[in-house]
């Protein structure tokens, strides 16, 4: 949603918001115009967050901003967590192919040995 709004794709999002990358200045800026933030402060953390204009709509629009942060960041967690669940499926069904080759090796050896 967030992304949408800034111009950014999901995948490209998803990585700033999961801090697999900076945020370039393509998503800031409209960030700050779009939600009326200060570029100083964004940047250095000095200064009043909001710029000096329109500030009580500006603060309306960063609350939405901070509970579209929040969801995103707790999607970014649930994505992380079926990552790690896909590389445990992915490991199980390594372990019962490997079982399986190891019970056809068996089998065939054990008919080679009745055939001799």
């Amino acid at each position: 949603m967030l992304g949408e709004l800034l111009g950014v794709r999901s995948a490209k999002f998803s990585q700033i918001m999961g801090l697999k990358m900076y945020v370039p200045v393509e998503v800031m800026a409209p960030l700050c115009l779009k939600f009326n933030i200060s570029a100083d402060w964004l940047l250095t953390g000095r200064g009043n967050m909001i710029s000096k204009s329109e500030d009580e709509l500006s603060l309306n629009n960063v609350g939405m901003v901070m509970q579209l942060v929040d969801t995103i960041k707790q999607q970014a967690q649930e994505i992380g967590q079926l990552k790690e669940r896909i590389k445990q499926l992915g490991s199980e069904i390594e372990d019962k192919q490997l079982e399986s080759e190891i019970e056809d090796k068996s089998v065939s050896d054990a008919d080679e040995a009745t055939t001799l």
